[in-house]
């Protein structure tokens, strides 16, 4: 294999492929990345052996052929050629799986792996295709994997998020059995019916990499799901667990509903959060009619208290909540304000952005006095 390409685009393509190499391993082989070059196609391949990514570039090739070479070795010295005399790398690789990458005066010489030793995914089946809008599909994964990587305090584990289409509606789900977040659209363009749970990790570097104005190819199969977006292909082993019925728990009427400005409270809360760490973040909070009081205590470092304007319909309530899954819902909240019905310490909470249409909920349970 022989090829020459820019620096800049070579260490791009490494770049986006680099997000499925494996910090460590107990298969070497996971830690490579592999280079497969034909007709003037590079195409770099890598995987973690739950997701894999592909991507594809334009290079001036010399000689065909396929061959592994280390990733973080492979990034390391694109990244420390990129200030060389030239702006081009050649790439060759020798019988011997050896692989020289020069670039002016700088010349590497490292090992490289055969190609067939590589682990590669099944072909996928398709049983159903579809695309999305980038913009959208970074949106949903934005304010629905907030929950899945907050790390969780529940006694069931739900490490996916379930996306489901169903009578002309998208939604994306996630959960960790405390709290839930779901975001549904109503779209122009009819899809059709699915229901797949596909793994947290996997949508939140697919939203690293997505960029808003590309258009997103989802492939789901029954095991597996692909989205590819440009020159980058993102696969991923979809979960066969069952997802709970997340619309049987949403509350449908709250007797008390706040709205705050967002902003406000956010940076009020966090005032407090700091004599809240004792306490596994454990906040309370008075709902008065024209204002919220939020308090935490320490039991060996002292108290905090803050005060926001608020409205309120319904009787005044105490409430504790974990403020740093609150803090998880305002991090994604778009608009001025937000809704907040609460019912009772025994009844879920809901969160919502104050506009029409949002089609986004965040419901999350108060803390008893029993726990801590």
């Amino acid at each position: 294999m022989e090829f020459t390409s820019s620096k800049a685009d070579l260490l791009a393509s490494v770049l986006v492929v680099s997000r499925a190499v494996p910090a460590s391993t107990v298969e070497p082989m996971l830690l490579n990345v592999l280079l497969d070059l034909d007709n003037g196609q590079l195409t770099l391949r890598t995987t973690d052996g739950r997701i894999s990514l592909r991507h594809r570039q334009p290079v001036e090739e010399k000689v065909p052929g396929r061959l592994a070479v280390l990733g973080h070795l492979l990034l390391e010295i694109l990244q420390g050629i990129q200030s060389s005399r030239s702006d081009q790398v050649t790439f060759a690789s020798t019988p011997e799986n050896r692989v020289v990458l020069s670039s002016a005066d700088a010349v590497y010489n490292i090992a490289g792996f055969p190609a067939e030793n590589f682990p590669m995914l099944p072909e996928i089946e398709a049983l159903t295709r579809t695309a999305l809008p980038g913009g959208l599909l970074k949106e949903m994964v934005r304010k629905t994997t907030v929950v899945s990587s907050g790390g969780g305090g529940g006694p069931h584990t739900y490490e996916e998020v379930l996306m489901e289409s169903r009578s002309g509606e998208l939604s994306f789900v996630a959960t960790d059995s405390v709290r839930l977040a779901i975001l549904t659209n109503k779209l122009e363009k009819a899809l059709p019916d699915f229901h797949s749970l596909v793994p947290s990790h996997a949508l939140v570097e697919l939203g690293r990499l997505l960029k808003p104005d590309q258009e997103v190819e989802i492939t789901l199969a029954e095991d597996q799901a692909a989205f590819v977006f440009g020159a980058t292909e993102m696969r991923t082993r979809l979960s066969d667990k069952t997802f709970p019925n997340f619309r049987a728990i949403l509350p449908k009427v709250q007797s008390r509903n706040l709205v705050l400005r967002t902003r406000e409270f956010q940076d009020n809360l966090r005032g407090v959060i700091p004599l809240a760490k004792d306490t596994k973040h454990k906040v309370f909070l008075d709902f008065q009619r024209e204002r919220v009081i939020i308090t935490s205590t320490s039991p060996e470092h002292g108290e905090a208290r803050r005060e926001v304007e608020a409205s309120l319909t319904g009787e005044p309530i105490r409430l504790a909540f974990n403020g740093k899954y609150l803090l998880d819902f305002l991090s994604v909240v778009d608009t001025e304000s937000f809704k907040w019905g609460v019912s009772s310490a025994s009844y879920p909470a809901t969160l919502t952005p104050d506009s029409e249409g949002s089609g986004y909920t965040y419901v999350l349970m108060p803390i008893t006095q029993k726990e801590t």
